[in-house]
């Protein structure tokens, strides 16, 4: 258990509760320091394949902007029944969110573990990260899980590309979804391009 509020308000709850709100107040304070930092002069892209599971991280030259999505496969475990691939993104701009995410509290786990990253560069970036989750991971681990993955990945080695379509087409070659089903989806990509182009050229990959 957990315990949340001051004083007379404070009360006791479930843990994962109190987990995401400290993901959520040390990230946010971490945001604070990285809105002042200078912009990474490339695209960074990072990629982690660990029990069934692909990470992937691409850091682009923007102000912050932030953005999880995950894409579950039928038989893991928040898609045990189902017959499709079911895709949920959640996302932010430059000033953060003051809701709660539809997507829970992995949310906040890989961001604050994308923050701690920027902030030991000491530089400013929009972040896309994207999981795919595939049949086999059906244990409900736990938002740590998550943050510590992403951590990992970020302190791997990266591809620095200098435009984001060459990003795009590196990232393809480790999904299993289409690139097109995540570019549609993705609010990070949606900024950065403000055209259709983009989209278009990946209709057809």
């Amino acid at each position: 258990m957990g315990a949340l509020g001051v004083g007379k308000r404070r009360r006791l709850v479930p843990t994962r509760w109190s987990i995401t709100a400290v993901d959520k107040q040390i990230s946010d304070k971490l945001l604070g320091e990285v809105r002042d930092y200078p912009l990474i002069s490339e695209y960074r892209v990072y990629v982690r394949s660990f029990k069934d599971n692909t990470f992937i991280g691409i850091l682009a030259p923007h102000t912050w902007l932030y953005e999880w999505a995950e894409a579950w496969w039928p038989g893991s475990t928040w898609n045990v029944w189902g017959g499709d691939v079911v895709l949920e993104l959640d996302y932010e701009g430059y000033w953060g969110r003051d809701d709660y995410p539809s997507i829970g509290g992995c949310y906040y786990a890989a961001r604050i573990a994308v923050l701690e990253a920027l902030r030991s560069m000491r530089r400013q970036a929009a972040v896309i990260l994207w999981r795919e989750i595939y049949p086999g991971f059906n244990l409900p681990i736990g938002v740590w899980w998550v943050r510590e993955n992403i951590r990992a990945m970020l302190n791997g080695p990266y591809e620095r590309f200098y435009e984001l379509s060459d990003a795009l087409r590196y990232v393809a070659g480790f999904l299993k979804l289409p690139i097109s089903t995540w570019v549609s989806r993705s609010y990070v990509i949606r900024v950065l391009t403000r055209q259709s182009s983009l989209v278009n050229w990946l209709g057809g990959k």
